[in-house]
C-alpha cells in the first residue's frame, strides 16, 4: 500500500520528476532538479495534507503555501479530493543540496531596447498569461498555471526579446546573526582593552569611530537597512524617514513581535548622539527601512526594494542577510540587475554604496555578498581574531569587530521599544555575527560620504579598502580581506581627497598643492615633512619641493585650518633602488615569473633581458617599461639569461640592478608552457589563472585548463567595469591571452571567461 501511495504521489506531483529542467539566469542556462519532499502550493492545503510536512508556511498576501520536508505519508485520497493541480516541487541545483528555490506564478523580464510588452504576449496563447505589469523597468509576467513557469520563462528568453527572463523564486533567507547572552560594552567603537565577560580585549581593536567623531557624525547621508523592518525608537530621534515592504506594499515596519534584527542593525549604524542609550557609528544619518522578511518575499521583491531605496535617496544600502544554504556559485540575475542599477544610477549617477555581511557559515562568502559590486564584510573579535563563523574567500573585502558565544561578548545595540522587542527594555545586549560587523562598515561609508558627498561609490570602496588596518599577512588575503575598517583613516582620506590636491611624487622642482573649501576669515598654516621645503604659500595653495636632489623617502604636505588638519602623503625624490629579484631558483625551458623587490617610491620599472624574451606583457621583446613583474621565456640552451632592471618615477631612475638567472635546459623546450609556479596569481576553478592581480599595466590569462570537445572553439573573455559596461571583449583559441589594463581607470573589475559550457567570473583589481 505504501508503494502504491508513492506512485500516486509522484504522479500527482509531476510525472517528469526524474527529468532535469532548466531556467536562464541571464544568458546562463541553469540545470535544476525537482525536489521530492518540498513544494509550493497555490491551492490551500487541508490540515491532513499539512501534517505530512515538517514545515508549513502560508503567505496569504502572496497566495501560496510552502510545504517543506515531507516526513510522513499523506492519504492519496486526500490529494485527489483537493485537486492539487496548482502545486510545484521546489527546484534544486543538485539532489544533495539543502538550497531550495520555490517558483511562483510570476516571471521577471527585462526587455531588450525597442521591444514592447505586446511582443511578449504574441508568443503565448490567451490563457497562458493573466496580466503583465511594469515597474522599475522590469516586467512582471503573471501566469495562470504554475506547471508552465519554466516553459514560459524560457520561451521568453529564447525568443531573443529579453535581456533576462527568470522565474520570481521564493528562496528562504537567513539573518547573519548569532544570538548569545553577552556583555554590552561597545568595544567595536572604542576598544580600550576593557574586560568583556572576563576576557580582556586588545586596545584599539575597533573601527576607530570614536576618533572619527571629531570630524563628522554622518550628517545629510541616508542609509537604507534591508532587514526585518524598522520603527521609531527613542535613540533614533526623527531620523527614520521612510520605509517599504516590497512583498506586501507595506511601510517597512516589523510585522511580528521579536522581529528585532533590523532594529539591531540600525542601532549599530546610527543610534543618536543624545546622551541616551548608546551611539551608532554614524549617529546623525537618516534611516530608511526596507523590510525584506515579510511573508513570502521573493528575489523579485528584493530587487524592487533596492530600486525603491535608490528612488528614495539612499546613499548606502546595508544588508545583514544572505540566502540560506546557497551554493558558492549561485547568483540571481534579477538581484544582480538591481545591484548594477544601484551602483550605476544611485546618488544621481555617483552610485550607491552597497554593503553585505559575508555570512556565518565559516565557508565561502554567501550570496549576494559574493557580488563583485558590493562590499563584503567578515567579523573579528575584540582581540583581532577572525571568528570561526565568519565566511571568507577572495570575494571578502573587509572585516569589522563583532561578538560571538560564551566568552568574548556581543554587541550592544537598539531593540524594539518595550515588549515588542526581544528583551523587555529598549536595548539589546546580545547582538553578534557578521550581521553586526556589516552595519559597522555601512556606518563608516556614511561618515566618508558626509565629508565628501561627490565621491563615486567606487571611490568610497577604494578609500575603505586603502585605509583599512591590515590584519594577518601583509596585503589582501581570504580571511581578513584588505583588513579591519578604519573610520578615522577613511574619513581623513575622504577629506584630503576633497580638500587637498597635488602630485603624489615631489622632486627637486616646484610642485603646487591646492586647498579648497577654506572658510571665510580662516588662516591656513602649511607644513611639510623634513625632506621637503615650502617655496611659497597662501590660504588656498602652497608650492613645495624636495630639500635637495638626493633626498628620497616618504613625506607629507599638511594644511592646518583652525582645529582641522588635512594631510596628503607623498613620495619625495627618486625611488629606492631594486635590491633583489624574486624568481624560481632554476627556470627550466618554460616561461617563469620574475618579480622586483624594491624599497618603494617607484611607479614603473624598466627591464632589459639578454638570453631570453619578455613574453608578458611585451610579447617577444627583450625590453619593457611598466610594472614590477614580468614573465620571461628563456632562449634554448644551458647558459641561462641576464636580467637588468631599474626603478623609475617622475623624479628620475635608480641605477641598474643586474642578475644572471641559470636555466636547467640542455636543448629544445622554450616556448612558454607556463609550468613554473606563478607568484601573485589567483586560481580560478582549480587551474585557470589570471596574473598579476592587482594589475597596473596588463593582466595575463592562462586558458590551458578550459578544455572543450570542439578544439576549434574560441574562448570568450570579457572585462566589465563596476557599472557593468564591457570594456574589453575578445575570443581566442590561444593558451595565453594578454589584456592591456593600462588604459583602464583604477578600481574593481569583473573578468569572465567562457568555453561554451561553463563561465568563470572573478574580481580583478586595477591599480596604477
Amino acid at each position: 500500500m505504501k508503494n502504491l501511495f508513492t506512485i500516486i504521489f509522484c504522479l500527482l506531483f509531476f510525472s517528469l520528476q526524474a527529468q532535469d529542467d532548466y531556467y536562464y539566469n541571464g544568458s546562463e542556462k541553469i540545470q535544476i532538479k525537482k525536489s521530492d519532499n518540498s513544494f509550493i502550493s497555490f491551492n490551500k492545503p487541508t490540515q491532513t495534507m499539512a501534517k505530512g510536512f515538517k514545515n508549513v508556511k502560508t503567505f496569504s498576501s502572496k497566495g501560496f503555501t510552502i510545504l517543506e520536508d515531507k516526513e510522513s505519508e499523506v492519504s492519496a485520497k486526500d490529494f485527489k479530493t483537493q485537486k492539487q493541480n496548482q502545486i510545484s516541487p521546489a527546484f534544486l541545483l543538485n539532489k544533495e543540496s539543502n538550497f531550495k528555490m520555490f517558483p511562483t506564478k510570476t516571471i521577471r523580464v527585462k526587455l531588450k531596447p525597442n521591444i514592447n510588452t505586446e511582443d511578449i504576449t504574441k508568443l503565448f496563447q490567451k490563457n497562458d498569461i493573466l496580466k503583465i505589469e511594469k515597474k522599475y523597468g522590469i516586467l512582471r509576467v503573471h501566469i495562470e498555471d504554475i506547471n508552465k513557469i519554466l516553459e514560459i520563462a524560457n520561451e521568453i528568453y529564447e525568443s531573443g526579446l529579453a535581456e533576462f527572463s527568470i522565474p520570481d523564486f521564493y528562496i528562504p533567507m537567513e539573518l547573519n546573526q548569532i544570538n548569545d547572552p553577552l556583555f554590552s560594552q561597545q568595544f567595536q567603537m572604542h576598544n580600550t582593552g576593557q574586560s568583556i565577560d572576563g576576557v580582556s580585549g586588545v586596545n584599539n581593536i575597533d573601527c576607530n569611530a570614536y576618533e572619527a567623531w571629531n570630524l563628522t557624525l554622518g550628517n545629510n547621508i541616508t542609509v537604507a537597512v534591508f532587514d526585518q523592518g524598522l520603527e521609531n525608537h527613542e535613540d533614533f530621534g526623527s531620523r527614520l524617514i521612510g520605509g517599504y515592504t516590497p512583498a506586501t506594499n507595506g511601510n517597512g515596519t516589523p510585522e511580528v513581535n521579536n522581529a528585532t534584527h533590523g532594529m539591531n542593525c540600525a542601532g549599530v549604524i546610527g543610534a543618536s548622539d543624545d546622551n541616551l542609550g548608546l551611539r551608532g557609528v554614524a549617529p546623525n544619518v537618516n534611516l530608511l527601512s526596507v523590510n525584506i522578511f515579510a511573508n513570502g518575499t521573493t528575489s523579485g521583491d528584493i530587487a524592487d526594494g533596492i530600486q525603491w531605496a535608490i528612488n528614495n535617496g539612499a546613499d548606502v544600502l546595508s544588508n545583514s542577510w544572505s540566502y540560506a544554504n546557497a551554493p558558492c556559485n549561485f547568483t540571481n540575475v534579477d538581484i544582480e540587475n538591481a545591484i548594477q542599477n544601484a551602483i550605476t544610477n544611485g546618488r544621481n549617477g555617483n552610485g550607491a554604496v552597497i554593503v553585505f555581511s559575508s555570512g556565518n557559515t565559516g565557508g565561502c562568502v554567501n550570496y549576494p555578498a559574493r557580488n563583485s559590486n558590493v562590499i563584503s564584510v567578515g567579523a573579528v573579535d575584540n582581540r583581532g581574531n577572525l571568528f570561526n563563523y565568519s565566511s571568507r574567500g577572495p570575494e571578502l573585502d573587509l572585516v569589522a569587530p563583532s561578538g560571538e558565544t560564551n566568552y568574548l561578548g556581543n554587541i550592544r545595540t537598539t531593540d524594539r521599544m518595550g515588549s515588542a522587542g526581544r528583551t523587555s527594555g529598549n536595548y539589546e545586549n546580545n547582538f553578534g555575527g557578521t550581521s553586526a560587523s556589516c552595519p559597522v562598515v555601512s556606518g563608516v561609508a556614511a561618515l566618508v560620504l558626509s565629508v565628501n558627498p561627490s565621491l563615486t561609490q567606487q571611490e568610497v570602496r577604494n578609500i575603505l579598502i586603502n585605509t583599512a588596518t591590515d590584519m594577518g599577512p601583509n596585503g589582501f588575503e581570504n580571511n581578513f580581506g584588505f583588513g579591519r575598517v578604519n573610520a578615522l583613516a577613511a574619513v581623513e582620506e575622504a577629506i584630503s581627497n576633497a580638500l587637498l590636491s597635488g602630485n603624489n611624487y615631489i622632486c627637486n622642482f616646484n610642485s603646487t598643492f591646492s586647498l579648497s573649501q577654506v572658510p571665510n576669515g580662516s588662516t591656513v598654516n602649511w607644513s611639510v615633512s623634513s625632506n621637503l621645503q615650502i617655496i611659497s604659500s597662501s590660504n588656498s595653495s602652497a608650492t613645495v619641493k624636495a630639500i635637495n636632489s638626493t633626498v628620497k623617502g616618504n613625506g607629507f604636505v599638511r594644511a592646518t585650518v583652525g582645529a582641522r588638519i588635512i594631510t596628503k602623503n607623498v613620495w619625495v625624490g627618486k625611488p629606492e633602488a631594486v635590491t633583489n629579484l624574486s624568481h624560481v631558483s632554476t627556470f627550466g625551458c618554460t616561461m617563469g615569473e620574475i618579480n622586483v623587490d624594491s624599497g618603494g617610491g617607484a611607479n614603473q620599472y624598466e627591464w632589459i633581458i639578454s638570453g631570453g624574451t619578455i613574453v608578458i606583457p611585451s610579447v617577444n621583446s627583450s625590453s619593457y617599461t611598466g610594472q614590477g613583474v614580468i614573465f620571461v621565456d628563456p632562449i634554448d640552451g644551458p647558459y641561462g639569461f641576464t636580467v637588468k632592471v631599474r626603478a623609475k618615477n617622475i623624479c628620475g631612475s635608480t641605477s641598474w640592478y643586474t642578475k644572471h638567472i641559470p636555466t636547467n635546459c640542455s636543448s629544445g623546450g622554450g616556448g612558454g608552457g607556463g609550468a613554473t609556479p606563478l607568484v601573485n596569481s589567483i586560481v580560478l576553478d582549480d587551474n585557470i589563472v589570471i596574473f598579476p592581480n592587482p594589475s597596473s599595466s596588463y593582466v595575463f590569462v592562462n586558458l590551458n585548463s578550459l578544455t572543450n570537445d570542439n578544439k576549434e572553439f574560441d574562448f570568450q573573455i570579457r572585462l566589465l567595469d563596476v557599472n557593468g559596461r564591457v570594456v574589453f571583449e575578445d575570443k581566442t583559441n590561444r593558451i595565453f591571452e594578454q589584456i592591456d589594463t593600462s588604459v583602464f581607470k583604477n578600481g574593481f573589475y569583473v573578468l569572465t571567461l567562457s568555453n561554451g559550457k561553463e563561465v568563470v567570473t572573478k574580481k580583478l583589481i586595477i591599480k596604477h
